[in-house]
């Protein structure tokens, strides 16, 4: 069943809304902004088996977490491409793994003040917008039990600028996770909103700034619904 969401990492579809409802549009670019969700969300990383919490939320974030997030990129970055290639992909885990863990938890100030340690700009911006739409619905995410959200890099497009201190890389991600209000159905249990599941060929932008990479922006380029690969062109 459908239900209308705030996106995909998304974006999150988008890159990281995926998860707060609404149906899948056409693919939507997110700009880098000098500033990371690690999008393209990662999603999916990472997931962590998590049950659906018993009371309804009712406290939306009122703004970002507080951690200073990165404002100028380096003019060089670290010269050996295959290590860089292994850091960017540890990125897009690690900013799927601190969205998923958000979304499904999403009143924890803990967890939302990990997204600007892993994300920045436009990327850091959606996520806080999404989850703070999540709360202020009723809802929280939980993790398919059957179908996990699992991401998939594709090495091969990886791409670094040294001199300016960005990178991306391309990933199919599994956008499986379940909308639930807590408490929603007449007789107390848990009611489930959002279940169609999707794959997404996505994008993310990184930049290297203070020694770490940020998940900056990114892209959906293609969607699959009802999918749980991508098909590569």
């Amino acid at each position: 069943m459908n239900v209308a969401r705030a996106g995909a990492l998304i974006v999150i579809v988008g890159i990281l809304g995926a998860c707060s409802g609404g149906d899948d549009a056409a693919p939507t670019t997110i700009a880098a902004a000098p500033t990371t969700t690690p999008a393209t969300a990662p999603v999916t990383t990472q997931p962590t088996t998590t049950t659906a919490p018993t009371t309804t939320v009712t406290a939306a974030p009122s703004s970002p977490p507080t951690t200073p997030a990165p404002t100028t990129p380096p003019a060089t970055a670290p010269a050996d491409v295959e290590q860089v290639k292994q850091d960017v992909i540890a990125a897009v885990n690690a900013s799927y793994a601190a969205y998923f863990d958000a979304v499904r938890d999403p009143t924890d100030e803990a967890k939302l003040a990990r997204l600007p340690e892993v994300m920045s700009g436009a990327k850091l911006e959606l996520a806080v917008q999404v989850i703070a739409d999540i709360v202020a619905s009723g809802r929280v995410a939980i993790e398919n039990p059957d179908v996990p959200a699992t991401i998939t890099m594709y090495e091969d497009t990886f791409v670094y600028d040294p001199t300016a201190g960005t990178a991306s890389i391309e990933f199919c991600r599994i956008n499986s996770d379940l909308g639930v209000i807590p408490g929603g159905n007449p007789d107390g249990t848990d009611q489930i909103v959002v279940d169609d599941v999707s794959a997404l060929h996505e994008r993310s932008d990184f930049e290297f700034v203070n020694g770490r990479w940020y998940d900056s922006g990114g892209a959906v380029l293609q969607t699959f619904d009802g999918a749980t690969t991508c098909v590569r062109a």
